[in-house]
């Protein structure tokens, strides 16, 4: 499951058949209040997050889906952002967030963002240094993790 999180109706439109194609199983969500909403009520593989929303931004939306510590508090959320200024990648990692891509997207950066994330968990304790750890079984949920070497992004 992925939830996309989106004030724009195309873009919205877009990462629907995008993912639908890989058959993914979709929620959606307009701004950052709504994401917090529908996160609190299922659980996620990947939360894809735009960062600059009305209502509530994304930043914040990430902040408080991982203080909350609900359902969602350790999936990965994915920035998926206009932004593309240096520094806005660690400032998404600072907020919370386990990635960032850039807009528009690329259908196969995408996919291979999901399948990078989707069977792994955000480690809030070390998000800065790309910290992750992938979930095989929920027993292993409370084991501790080793450490997952960050992808580098192309240049």
């Amino acid at each position: 499951r992925v939830l996309v999180v989106d004030d724009h109706e195309a873009n919205l439109m877009l990462m629907r058949r995008m993912l639908q194609k890989r058959k993914h199983e979709l929620a959606f969500a307009r701004d950052g209040a709504q994401a917090l909403e529908v996160a609190s009520k299922q659980v996620f593989d990947c939360i894809l997050m735009d960062c600059n929303m009305p209502v509530m931004d994304g930043w914040e939306a990430t902040e408080m889906i991982r203080k909350e510590g609900g359902l969602n508090a350790l999936t990965p959320i994915v920035a998926v952002t206009a932004n593309a200024m240096a520094g806005d990648r660690e400032i998404c990692i600072a907020k919370g967030m386990s990635d960032y891509m850039t807009k528009p997207v690329n259908k196969t950066d995408l996919y291979d963002m999901i399948d990078r994330w989707k069977t792994r968990q955000h480690d809030p304790a070390s998000a800065s240094s790309d910290n992750m750890a992938e979930v095989q079984s929920p027993q292993q949920l409370a084991s501790p993790f080793s450490p997952l070497p960050a992808k580098k992004d192309k240049e």
